[in-house]
């Protein structure tokens, strides 16, 4: 019986392993965020970054649920220029407004996870609709991998995988 158990466990964490392995990116739920914010929100504080007055009308104007990001950020975006997006996050507790990176295909984030994917890994899933991995990889690294970074305590650090490829069968990105 015990045999059993030990072989049932065995089997169990080499299925984890595979169905992980080293190529998992990080994942939303693995970042969880503080309770969401549910105050009035502060107002921006333009002096809180040097170029905060430049994108006054874009880091004050009202924002949707779908902008908030790990409780109480809410991400801005901005466009500067043909496929490239600065990237701003304003605290809603203290207005403060922090300058994150530049983008080249979007930000994926969620209001309930302190992880942001700078070059949202979905712009490459919808090429490879139609596009097989050989095609879509050298425009990943044209116009941008996709980068985890992570919020703690009001700073952004880049995490995880560096180096990224897409598994040609599965058609899904992964790590090198």
């Amino acid at each position: 019986m015990r045999g059993q158990r030990v072989f049932a466990f065995v089997l169990a964490l080499l299925f984890a392993t595979a169905a992980c392995g080293g190529d998992a990116l990080p994942r939303f739920e693995d970042y969880p965020a503080a309770p969401i914010f549910a105050g009035t929100p502060a107002k921006v504080n333009l002096a809180s970054h040097p170029d905060a007055k430049k994108f006054r009308t874009a880091l004050t104007e009202p924002f949707t649920p779908q902008q908030r990001f790990a409780g109480h950020y809410r991400i801005v975006e901005i466009g500067c220029g043909t496929s490239c997006q600065a990237i701003f996050a304003v605290d809603l507790v203290d207005g403060s407004v922090r300058s994150l990176f530049v983008a080249s295909s979007g930000v994926a984030y969620r209001p309930d996870s302190r992880l942001i994917v700078r070059n949202d890994p979905a712009t490459y899933y919808e090429m490879l609709e139609t596009m097989s991995a050989k095609e879509v990889e050298p425009l990943m690294a044209m116009y941008g991998m996709p980068e985890f970074w992570l919020e703690h305590a009001g700073k952004f650090e880049r995490i995880g995988p560096k180096e990224l490829r897409i598994d040609p069968v599965s058609k899904r990105i992964v790590a090198k």
